[in-house]
């Protein structure tokens, strides 16, 4: 791995909920840092950056990107403009812009933030960040519990692009999962205090099963794994709210999503099924049929749908 670097480095402390965060090893005077790995389909790390808006100018336009991005705000205030809204952001705050959207977001002009970040592209980048409690219409998480955590996780994130060994992009994963972890685990750990954080949890698998479902390998064990939780538990959760299982909501939204394209589309069943994560187009007619009641021929043509006819 290769990296593109300029200045030195420094020793930072701040304040985040209250907790003197200890001292990280932090490029100073560099805006980014670009990796040079080979890129994983799914989603890989292009960017990682540390920015101090104290010696940096701020950028106050709106513009738009082809990657998305996790910031977490180590020091100061700013904002972000995103979706038609505004957020006031301070320590302790992580904020997610997503690729393609307008947004804007600039350091406050009296106490300018310092945050560090992280730049993704990837087919599954979207349904990653999902799957940590982030989308367009909830684009900020306040992290409480495990502010230290997710700070010392960047610095190793940062520290991992400064080798040049072999390991180095798995240092890289690591960390990045170790951030993923941390940001879950604010959910969990509100739990006791947080009456609404069963729900809040549920929508979030939710959020993962609606951008994934598509995916023939994705599957209950995947959500586990991406959520950083155990099957019991997500599971307890989500039944609890949902009065359904993971593996029924997941099943449902599939069916669903080919009854949709049965009745709007004139694709083959074949490819409906691929399409919605069934590779086996026998073992979808069946589930279909006892979901239904009726093969999905048959519903097409119940539904006055256009029928697909081969030329």
């Amino acid at each position: 791995m290769k990296t593109i670097l300029r200045g030195g480095h420094t020793k930072d402390r701040c304040d985040i909920g209250g907790t003197r965060l200890k001292k990280l090893l932090l490029p100073i005077n560099v805006n980014w840092v670009r990796t040079n790995s080979v890129p994983d389909e799914r989603f890989h790390i292009i960017d990682v950056g540390f920015n101090d808006f104290n010696t940096l100018k701020g950028y106050f336009q709106h513009y738009r990107t082809t990657h998305s991005t996790l910031h977490f705000v180590l020091d100061g205030k700013g904002f972000l403009e995103l979706g038609g809204k505004r957020y006031d952001l301070g320590a302790g705050d992580c904020f997610y812009i997503p690729c393609n959207e307008d947004k804007c977001y600039a350091p406050n002009e009296n106490e300018p933030w310092k945050y560090v970040f992280f730049t993704m592209e990837g087919s599954a980048v979207d349904g990653f960040f999902n799957s940590l409690g982030f989308d367009e219409q909830h684009p900020v998480r306040h992290i409480e519990q495990n502010a230290q955590d997710i700070a010392d996780s960047f610095g190793e994130l940062i520290q991992a692009l400064y080798d040049t060994n072999d390991a180095a992009n798995l240092f890289m994963m690591s960390a990045l999962y170790k951030i993923a972890a941390h940001i879950n685990r604010e959910t969990q750990d509100a739990a006791p205090r947080d009456a609404n954080a069963k729900h809040l949890l549920a929508a979030q698998i939710k959020r993962c099963i609606d951008a994934n479902y598509f995916d023939p390998n994705f599957n209950v064990n995947t959500i586990c794994q991406m959520l950083f939780y155990s099957h019991s538990y997500l599971f307890q959760v989500f039944y609890s709210v949902n009065k359904l299982s993971l593996k029924e909501y997941l099943m449902q939204m599939r069916l669903q999503k080919a009854a949709q394209l049965l009745t709007q589309t004139a694709l083959p069943v074949k490819s409906i099924a691929e399409s919605v994560g069934y590779l086996d187009c026998v073992q979808f007619s069946k589930i279909f049929t006892k979901k239904y009641g009726i093969q999905p021929t048959a519903y097409r043509k119940k539904n006055n749908a256009p029928s697909y006819k081969t030329t």
